[in-house]
């Protein structure tokens, strides 16, 4: 190029020059009638690495957009002026008040110049470049400052070829395993294959295979790795031991001057090499859709972390290079705070919170791009600094960070770091060691704890922590960062009554679920000790979700006091009273031994039962001394004030509950309905209530996902009546059990993030979703489950979920939800995740407080033709609501409280009541199912549907289907609700629904709880 001249290596002349060079060209391509439009760009988010974008003018600019590079000729420098000890950059140019306009290092201009002109003598085989590409791309890795670019990837293969790690006569396919494989740090090499065939059968051999150990995988952030011939080396390049102290990523160009890599951080790198990881393992995986986990499917920077922390803005980080005196990495990075205090901010929380995270990394995100009228974004721009965290889900939650024993020298550095935080303890084993504690009253502000961690090491303000990071601002940091992990934890939270140490501490209903089901740990311990009961009990199972740790609000003990009356040992409700307290039941089945004394006749063993139940309240009574109440088909009993309500159950009445004997005597096998809900009860239940309780012990965050889901799908009015509890359980299951392309969510507000993707991209008509529960799923089960999908759609729900226990994937989505509630849920939560994620990211305003997070959980009124407000007095869970309005009584819920004897009133809810009447009396067919043998010949058209929030809802919302509107011919059967259409008469006269008596008719139901308002 006749522009350059000899010094121009010199003070970042070339740089300039480049950019003055592309503006040259801008100006006249600007003139040519073949171009539509043009503008600038920073070439993967480098503020000195501009890049001119053409967007050609008619059909081809919808297709394509040309971005073009300034490049030298080969030659133009000698290489040995960029040794990586040498700077170009003279400090008396060099002036900290232009870092806004000055570029970057002359080292990066030579990275991008001397390799742009070899990039076609980069050894790579057919169709590989996009099987490396595209999983960079999905995954965002290959956007903003230092990122793992396609031409990185492309530099790595070739370096695989020329160790020969790699071979030409591979498939794309094996290219891509490999170079994964390498990514990972695993060994990749020849195979010794020793087969012996058995004795006795030629069919059967045993294979014993041996891995050589002639490879050695890379650790480019460790030793490094380079491209340069190791015989033909340049004697003045600088050695590989010279990158590694000058990078934290080091891979080494042909040539031997240049890091490929050098603006790459640590965190980014790591994050490479858990994608690989994660990735070779969905390979991997039977039943798996490979392809689609890696080339389909996004992974977004904040769907893929447990907890985001941010810095803004992004300026504050130049006080950090001013009181430091870090002018020196300015001058390297050209004016780039960023790129200067990211490695000791990433040291720093490394260092902080240790094995609590597997991951830590920062999101790269490029700068947009600007017309040519318009000013270049600085390289401080960007609005704010976000790190990811992805947290282990086996210490994270830990409150003790331990250290070193006290008399050892590494105490001093401990507590210099730690500060007052740290003090002395003694530990289980004798050992006295420093250690610090974090406070945590509940499983919401364990999940916090790194948060704190974080929180604590940028505020910290001891000499030794600011001398040892070189950081004397930390402070302003810790003003300037926002954490993100627990904004949703208020949805689960209930309010507290009158400080008293009596009340039941309540935080997000975790600790909750253990009181519950230790109650029941004793009852079915108390139970099982009973003397003289006619039959052994086999088994007990709880069925209710609190036993599946997915209670949205897990019961409380029962209330000290509410508005009842004694009735023998329970309360009732009393008349022209505030209801009681929500109190629900939780239901357990005691399977009952085998016995050739029980009857063939369904009647008679019904009547056993009840006559058992009796045997087992009077044996609670005399022998545990527990209060009960006993029914035909339950025992109700008050332990620890929780109410149990204890079914016996007999596997083989599902037998006698399928026989049907025929007219002519014959007997045969009929799935009745009154058979499916009791094999439901027995079988399905119980081993779903196994699994997801299982799940929940691997899995800490699943509870409060599984409960902001239904708590979401309550507070949009469709988890009453159109979603079963079952079903949502099994979609929030799938996350945590098929987690690909993420790993599995250790924070529920990430896992209810995945929950609404889930609900919102998964292809419901084409597919099923399998939940491979336990790993019970062979790959020749999915294939089945797959085929008889395909083969049965027409006959199968709308939503398929499969698992081991249920592999047609139709028992808890058989009637519901229906079509038209599909798509509402499904335009919902893309609705719902876009705000979410819009809300997450506006942070950087610091206002968190001014964040309503609450939005989503609210429904629009709109959509409703009648809303029908509830009488307050009559809500029982009101203080259940999203918004709690002031003055709303709030039980005192005392546990292990002595003496009670009576039984509360349980189960209990007007509403529920009142909108059980609603849809009977309107006979909605398709919201509650109804014994087969009914005729639905004479009856009304289905009008209504009623929707309800139960958590607190004080309203229900009424939607006339449009179908009922049309009119009808006229039949006797159908003038209840209607009226005669306008101007039909004799015999065309028609029916229409009369809508201001069907309004009426809500009234008259319950006219106490509620009063209607058309919308």
């Amino acid at each position: 190029m006749v522009c350059l001249q000899a010094k121009d290596h010199l003070n970042q002349r070339y740089l300039r020059k480049r950019a003055v060079y592309l503006a040259t060209v801008a100006a006249h391509l600007r003139k040519n009638t073949l171009v539509e439009r043009l503008s600038f760009a920073y070439h993967h988010g480098d503020h000195m690495k501009p890049v001119l974008m053409v967007t050609p003018a008619g059909p081809l600019g919808k297709h394509f957009t040309v971005r073009l590079h300034a490049c030298p000729e080969d030659g133009a420098f000698k290489l040995n002026r960029f040794h990586i000890s040498k700077s170009n950059v003279r400090q008396q140019w060099f002036d900290p008040a232009m870092t806004t306009d000055s570029g970057e290092e002359l080292l990066t201009m030579l990275r991008e110049s001397v390799m742009a002109c070899r990039f076609s003598k980069s050894g790579s085989t057919r169709g590989l470049w996009m099987c490396q590409l595209c999983p960079l791309y999905v995954r965002v890795l290959s956007q903003g400052r230092g990122a793992f670019s396609g031409f990185v990837m492309t530099k790595y293969v070739a370096y695989l070829l020329k160790k020969r790690k790699l071979n030409r006569m591979m498939s794309s396919y094996q290219v891509m395993r490999n170079t994964l494989m390498q990514l990972v740090h695993r060994q990749v090499g020849q195979f010794t294959v020793d087969i012996s065939v058995s004795s006795q059968t030629t069919s059967q051999f045993t294979v014993d295979i041996s891995v050589s150990s002639q490879t050695r995988s890379e650790h480019w952030n460790k030793e490094g790795i380079t491209l340069a011939p190791s015989t033909t080396v340049d004697p003045h390049a600088p050695s590989l031991a010279e990158f590694n102290a000058a990078f934290s990523v080091v891979f080494v160009d042909p040539t031997g001057y240049v890091n490929l890599v050098s603006d790459m951080n640590s965190g980014l790198f790591e994050q490479v090499t858990q994608e690989a990881r994660i990735s070779v393992e969905f390979l991997e995986t039977p039943g798996l859709d490979g392809f689609h986990v890696l080339f389909m499917k996004s992974v977004p920077f904040d769907l893929k972390f447990d907890q985001l922390f941010c810095v803004a803005p992004v300026s504050i980080l130049e006080k950090v290079v001013e009181r430091c005196d870090l002018q020196d990495g300015l001058r390297d990075h050209s004016g780039d705070v960023v790129s200067v205090c990211l490695p000791t901010l990433l040291n720093l929380i490394h260092k902080a919170v240790g094995k609590r995270i597997s991951l830590l990394s920062v999101a790269t995100a490029a700068h947009k791009s600007w017309s040519l009228d318009e000013t270049p974004p600085a390289s401080s721009a960007m609005s704010k600094l976000t790190f990811g965290l992805l947290l282990d889900s086996d210490h994270s939650n830990s409150v003790l960070e331990k250290g070193p024993v006290a008399n050892c020298p590494e105490a001093a550095e401990f507590r210099a770091f730690w500060g007052e935080k740290s003090e002395l303890r003694r530990f289980q084993d004798g050992s006295i060691c420093e250690a610090v504690v974090w406070p945590a009253k509940n499983m919401a502000d364990r999940r916090l704890v790194t948060c704190d961690i974080i929180k604590h090491v940028l505020a910290s303000e001891t000499p030794e922590t600011m001398s040892l990071w070189r950081l004397t601002l930390l402070p302003v940091l810790s003003e300037s960062c926002v954490l993100i992990g627990g904004q949703l934890n208020d949805l689960l939270r209930l309010p507290q009554p009158i400080r008293d140490k009596r009340v039941v501490e309540y935080g997000t209903g975790e600790e909750q679920h253990h009181d519950v089901i230790h109650s029941y740990d004793s009852l079915c311990r108390d139970v099982r000790r009973l003397r003289d009961l006619p039959l052994s009990i086999n088994s007990m199972q709880g069925i209710s979700p609190v036993f599946r740790f997915a209670e949205t609000f897990p019961p409380m003990p029962a209330p000290a006091s509410s508005p009842t009356l004694v009735d023998g040992n329970m309360l009732i409700p009393v008349p022209e009273k505030p209801c009681p307290p929500w109190t629900p039941v939780m239901e357990v089945w005691c399977i009952l031994e085998g016995s050739g004394k029980w009857p063939e006749d369904k009647d008679a063993v019904q009547r056993i039962k009840a006559a058992f139940h009796i045997k087992l309240g009077q044996l609670l009574s005399n022998q545990l001394k527990l209060t009960n109440c006993v029914y035909p088909d339950h025992v109700d009993v008050l332990k620890d004030n929780y109410v149990f309500r204890l079914r016996v159950g007999y596997l083989h009445e599902i037998a006698l509950l399928k026989t049907v004997r025929s007219p002519t005597g014959m007997t045969q096998l009929v799935s009745t309905q009154e058979a499916q809900r009791l094999e439901r009860d027995l079988v399905s239940l119980p081993k779903l209530t196994t699994a997801l309780h299982g799940l929940q012990q691997q899995h800490g965050s699943f509870s409060s996902t599984v409960r902001l889901a239904k708590r979401w799908l309550s507070s949009h009015l469709l988890l009453d009546g159109y979603f079963t509890e079952e079903s949502v359980e099994l979609l929030v299951a799938s996350i945590f059990v098929s987690p690909a392309p993420f790993t599995c969510p250790c924070s529920p507000l990430v896992g209810f993030i995945r929950f609404l993707d889930l609900l919102a991209t998964f292809d419901w008509n084409t597919k099923p979703l399998i939940i491979n529960m336990n790993s019970e799923l062979s790959k020749e089960d999915y294939t089945d489950i797959e085929t008889c999908f395909l083969k049965d759609r027409s006959s199968l729900p709308l939503v398929v979920l499969s698992t081991p226990y249920d592999k047609t994937g139709s028992m808890w989505t058989q009637h519901h939800p229906t079509a038209p509630i599909l798509r509402r849920v499904v335009l919902l939560a893309r609705e719902s995740i876009a705000v979410l994620r819009s809300q997450l990211d506006s942070v950087q305003a610091l206002d968190v407080s001014a964040i309503d997070f609450k939005q989503i959980f609210r429904p629009p009124l709109d959509v409703f033709d009648v809303i029908i407000h509830l009488e307050p007095r009559q809500l029982c869970r009101r203080y259940h609501a999203v918004d709690l309005c002031p003055g709303v009584p709030v039980p005192s819920h005392q546990g292990g409280a002595k003496g009670r004897r009576e039984l509360p009133v349980v189960n209990y809810d007007p509403v529920q009541c009142y909108l059980h009447e609603l849809r009977t009396f309107h006979m909605s067919m398709e919201i509650f199912e109804s014994p087969r043998h009914v005729s639905t010949k004479n009856r009304l058209p289905v009008l209504p549907l009623f929707f309800h929030d139960t958590f607190g809802g004080n309203f229900v919302g009424v939607l006339w289907k449009p179908s009922s509107f049309q009119p009808q011919p006229f039949k006797v059967s159908h003038v209840n609700c209607s009226m005669p259409t306008e101007g039909s008469t004799g015999d065309k006269m028609t029916l229409v629904p009369n809508v201001p008596a069907i309004i009426e008719e809500f009234h008259i139901l319950r006219e106490r709880t509620c009063k209607i308002c058309p919308n």
